[in-house]
C-alpha cells in the first residue's frame, strides 16, 4: 500500500433494499468523530454511500440469483478526504442518466460526480470496484494527493475524461481533442460515455505539459 493511503473499514451488505439504510448508518458510524468538526462532509459522504449501495444492489439484482453476491462497502478516512469503495459482482459499468427532477431513480451518478473530488473504476475478472474520494469542506486535493490516491500506471483502472484532464493538467476539451487525434483511446460504457484505462495514458504530468504546449503553437 502506498504512503498516504488509509486502510478502509469494510461492511458486507446483502442484496436487499434495507442494505441502503445499513450502509448509511455504517458511514455515519465510521465518520462519527468527523461529524463534530465537519458535519457537512459527513452528510455528503452518507448521501454518496446511499447512491453507491443503491446502484450496486440494482445492478446485481438485474443479473439474477446466480450472481447474487453481497455488496461490499469500504470507507477510509483521512484528515483531508474520505475514500469510499463499493464492490459488486455486476460487470456492466454504471450508466449516467439525466431524468427529470421528480424521477425516482437514475440520479445517483450525477449526484456522486458533483460531490466527488475523484471517481474511478477498477474492473476485475469477477467484480468491479467504484472508488469515490470526497475532500473535506473547503479543501481541494493537491496534484500530489491525487497521484497518491489514484492507482499506479499498469492497473486496469477506468477514468472519466475529467479525471484524465486533471492528471495531465489540461482542460477536458484537450482530452477530447487528443482522442480525436488518436493520442488517447477511449472505451465506451453501455450508456455511451467515454472512459480511459489508466494503464494506456502513460505518464500524465510530463506528457500532458508537452502536448498542451505543442497544441498552442
Amino acid at each position: 500500500m502506498r504512503s498516504g493511503k488509509d486502510v478502509p473499514r469494510w461492511l458486507s451488505l446483502p442484496v436487499a433494499p434495507e442494505s441502503v439504510r445499513r450502509g448509511r448508518r455504517f458511514a455515519a458510524e465510521v465518520l462519527s468523530a468527523v461529524a463534530e468538526t465537519d458535519p457537512g462532509h459527513v452528510d455528503d459522504v452518507v448521501l454518496v454511500v446511499s447512491e453507491l449501495v443503491t446502484n450496486a444492489i440494482r445492478a446485481v439484482t438485474a443479473l439474477g440469483p446466480a450472481l447474487d453476491a453481497p455488496v461490499r462497502l469500504g470507507i477510509a478516512t483521512g484528515p483531508r478526504w474520505t475514500h469510499l469503495h463499493a464492490v459488486d459482482t455486476a460487470p456492466p459499468l454504471p450508466e449516467e442518466t439525466r431524468p427529470g427532477l421528480l424521477a425516482s431513480s437514475g440520479r445517483g451518478i450525477p449526484i456522486i460526480t458533483r460531490l466527488a473530488a475523484l471517481v474511478w473504476i477498477e474492473q476485475g475478472d469477477r467484480d468491479k470496484t467504484i472508488h469515490v474520494v470526497l475532500s473535506r469542506t473547503g479543501i481541494s486535493l493537491t496534484p500530489r494527493e491525487r497521484q497518491v490516491l489514484l492507482p499506479q500506471p499498469g492497473d486496469d483502472t477506468l477514468l472519466r475524461p475529467r479525471e484524465v484532464a486533471q492528471l495531465f493538467g489540461v482542460r477536458p476539451s484537450t482530452i477530447a481533442r487528443w482522442a480525436r487525434e488518436g493520442r488517447l483511446t477511449p472505451l465506451l460504457t453501455p450508456g455511451g460515455h467515454r472512459r480511459y484505462r489508466l494503464s494506456s495514458i502513460g505518464t500524465p504530468r510530463a506528457e500532458g505539459e508537452a502536448r498542451e504546449g505543442s497544441g498552442r503553437g
